[in-house]
């Protein structure tokens, strides 16, 4: 005859087998139901992430950038090569501390950028040793105010721009800040996702009476 403990105990293994079939039904309901949307919105983000520089401009106070961005899908799979353009304030690239990255403000611009009557040239160049970054000041662009170092990753690509202000006598360049490259990462969703998204809501809205069919057979008699 079995004992009080030994029903108690019968019982507790009952509750947790119960519960652990709940969460298990839960579960994949609320996994199945929304595959359909998931992947479309997966499928629509794209990444855009800068990879050069064509341009620059400044007027003491901004910094006006054409730059070229490498257009993929989520997955990494290239899609296009595209040209940007932003502005930059001077004043938030010799900010110390530095702005995180994923915080710099930028303002997107069309292009061709509008430009000011004080906004000159600024030459791109590659990053010198530091004993030649008088000469390559000089001979860049005769009589710039301003001049931006590249700095290139393993990859090849541009990982960041250091801006340089020139002084009107030939002295050493004064650093003013530096720009990294993935400030001007973007992400956003295709356009053809948001014609998609209600049909594929709407998908799965018609399957879960299917996926309870499915799960309940493992909510009553699976272990």
């Amino acid at each position: 005859m079995p004992t009080r403990s030994t029903v108690v105990s019968s019982s507790r293994a009952g509750a947790g087998l119960c519960a652990g079939r709940a969460i298990l039904f839960a579960s994949i309901v609320l996994l199945s139901s929304g595959c359909w949307t998931g992947y479309v919105y997966q499928a629509s983000r794209i990444h855009e992430a800068a990879v050069g520089y064509s341009a620059a401009w400044s007027n003491g106070r901004r910094l006006v950038l054409v730059y070229e961005v490498a257009v993929t899908h989520a997955s990494g799979e290239p899609i296009a090569t595209e040209l940007r353009a932003a502005e930059f304030r001077l004043d938030d690239l010799a900010a110390h501390p530095e702005i995180p990255v994923n915080e710099f403000p930028a303002t997107a611009l069309d292009l061709p950028p509008q430009l000011g009557p004080d906004d000159r040239p600024v030459p791109i160049t590659a990053t010198p040793d530091a004993p030649a970054l008088e000469h390559t000041a000089s001979a860049a662009l005769p009589g710039a105010a301003s001049l931006l170092l590249t700095e290139r990753a393993r990859d090849g690509r541009v990982e960041s721009l250091e801006l340089f202000a020139v002084p009107a006598d030939g002295a050493r360049p004064d650093r003013v800040g530096r720009l990294y490259s993935d400030a001007l990462f973007r992400e956003r969703t295709a356009w053809w996702a948001y014609a998609c998204l209600p049909v594929a809501g709407a998908v799965d809205l018609a399957l879960i009476p299917v996926q309870l069919a499915t799960a309940w057979p493992l909510f009553l008699f699976g272990r």
